[in-house]
């Protein structure tokens, strides 16, 4: 059974990267900075992708070059902070809460969870 990037029935109310934040407002998302082209549909599939991504554990030794994420989930204090690293074809992600595990994000691209182009890493 793969683990999931967020747990289920979780709520988000906001996503935040170094660039840019995607956050709940009333029953839709806002981008900020505002992108012309980014309507609440995109938002709203953006945020959906995080809460069906899947998560398979793989071998991975340090990497460099993380993109930095705070989600933060409705009825926690603090957000849980990602880091995202591409690995060749592969997205991978470390959630150092739960220590240095590295996982493979299944099933998703880059393009869908951030909504940008993937880094150079």
């Amino acid at each position: 059974m793969l683990a999931r990037l967020i747990p289920s029935g979780a709520t988000i109310t906001s996503i935040e990267t170094e660039s840019i934040t995607i956050e709940r407002v009333g029953r839709g998302w806002r981008l900020l900075p505002g992108r012309l082209g980014v309507d609440n549909q995109v938002l709203s599939e953006a945020v959906a992708h995080w809460q069906q991504a899947t998560l398979e554990p793989v071998a991975q030794g340090p990497i460099n070059g993380a993109v930095t994420v705070d989600v933060w989930l409705a009825g926690e204090g603090q957000p849980r902070r990602y880091l995202f690293f591409q690995v060749g074809a592969d997205m991978l992600v470390q959630y150092p809460a739960l220590g240095g595990q590295s996982y493979k994000v299944t099933e998703m691209s880059w393009q869908q969870l951030f909504i940008t182009d993937i880094p150079h890493a």
